[in-house]
């Protein structure tokens, strides 16, 4: 059998030479895959095409072409990695750029950490440290976005002040907007985002990417709401079942109250008013009932709760307001089509806006990146120069499936089959 060394991304100094005595696949390597790489390249899983567990599939390599070479150790990056040498700072930069672009993140991730611990003082470092987040962010696993957001994380903390800074920010909250689950799931990331989001907006008064970061605020927080909405639906349920003995009155209200406040942009908000009036009757509260009733026919003249409130304000003899006329010409939620849900309940994923991209390296973007500007400008970016901002067209927000009928005066009632987010 021929002596096979792999060719796995390590520093040089690290790797030995070729092997003189005769190496066997099973014996000797397959026990370092096993540990190291099954888990992405085994027999259940094959990321990037490379199949790890049968020697004939390692040999030919995945996608990107042979990992194991028979008779060499790291040959490639051998010199670029031992000792240091001036311009080899920017050798390394080029070459890492070149590896990320090619999927071999890895790879690329080793070539960037070597320019900063090997040289500390290169021009090359901040964009070296802010390439590492944007491979991760580009590989786009759960795990990978997870390091990324630490990694974008880690370089605001060194570099504060850099002209990056606000779109570093932003992809720090794009991180968890692309872990988000639906709004009858877990909202962590959700949370998360928000806060991020708002952070950003707040120390990021005149960046041009402040309209981006309203949209995604938007988004995030519709995914809040309705995950609030949710709890709220299932509390009126169990009011209206029980006939108020199981309680349940209260726990909606409270949910309900909760997004008048905090998602004023909510677009089931003509259904929130109608719900948190109609707990106030039930309290024999009708002056704010008749508030919030009052509210939903102004503000909301093409809801479907119009009627319904119109009739709840004639039997508390309150008066009917003329809708804004402003408010008529705006349009209703979209609502998703039976395959759009079904696909999305798929999914499990948030229907929100992010860009797939990073700061400095795109996806299509070989040539005309911020990176090839830095390395074009020794390092640094030209003054003035920003990432291009991939634009996504306002969306009508779509809303999730809703009940089968509109509440009525007793808006509790919903579907059997309509999830249930926990608390």
């Amino acid at each position: 059998m021929a002596q096979v060394c792999i060719a796995l991304p390590a520093p040089a100094a690290q790797l030995p030479p070729a092997a003189t005595r005769k190496i066997e696949f099973i014996k000797d390597i397959q026990p370092i895959l096993t540990n190291a790489c099954f888990e992405c390249h085994g027999p259940e899983k094959q990321k990037g095409g490379l199949r790890l567990d049968q020697k004939a599939a390692a040999l030919t390599g995945g996608d990107t072409g042979p990992l194991l070479v028979p008779g060499k150790s790291g040959e490639k990056y051998s010199e670029l990695l031992t000792g240091s040498a001036p311009g080899r700072d920017r050798e390394l930069f080029t070459e890492a750029t070149k590896e990320v672009r090619r999927g071999n993140h890895e790879t690329g991730r080793l070539l960037f950490t070597t320019i900063i611990t090997t040289y500390p003082d290169s021009p090359f470092l901040p964009m070296a440290k802010l390439a590492i987040a944007d491979s991760f962010y580009l590989e786009g696993t759960t795990s990978s976005l997870i390091q990324a957001g630490q990694a974008y994380q880690d370089w605001l903390t060194y570099f504060p002040t850099d002209a990056l800074t606000c779109d570093a920010m932003m992809k720090v909250a794009e991180t968890e907007m692309r872990q988000m689950g639906l709004s009858d799931r877990d909202i962590t990331h959700a949370r998360k985002a928000e806060q991020r989001l708002k952070v950003m907006m707040q120390q990021c008064t005149k960046t041009a990417l402040r309209p981006d970061a309203e949209l995604r605020l938007r988004e995030v927080q519709d995914n809040l709401a309705m995950h609030s909405l949710y709890i709220a639906r299932f509390y009126g349920q169990r009011y209206v079942t029980s006939k108020g003995v199981k309680g349940g009155l209260k726990g909606e209200q409270s949910r309900l109250q909760e997004i008048v406040e905090k998602y004023p942009n909510f677009c089931l908000m003509d259904e929130v008013l109608f719900r948190l009036g109609w707990t106030y009757q039930q309290e024999e509260e009708p002056d704010e009932a008749a508030k919030l009733f009052q509210e939903l026919v102004r503000d909301y003249p093409n809801s479907d709760f119009v009627d319904k409130a119109k009739d709840q304000l004639n039997i508390i003899g309150a008066a009917i307001p003329e809708p804004d006329p402003i408010r008529k010409t705006m349009p209703t939620c979209e609502k998703p089509t039976f395959m759009q849900n079904m696909m999305q309940q798929i999914s499990g994923s948030a229907d929100v806006t992010t860009s797939r991209d990073g700061i400095l390296i795109t996806k299509h973007g070989d040539g005309n990146d911020l990176i090839d500007k830095a390395l074009a400008n020794n390092g640094t970016l030209p003054e003035g120069v920003q990432p291009v901002i991939q634009r996504t067209p306002q969306r009508t927000p779509v809303t999730p499936p809703q009940p089968t009928t509109a509440p009525d005066a007793t808006p509790g009632t919903r579907p059997s089959q309509t999830p249930t987010p926990k608390p």
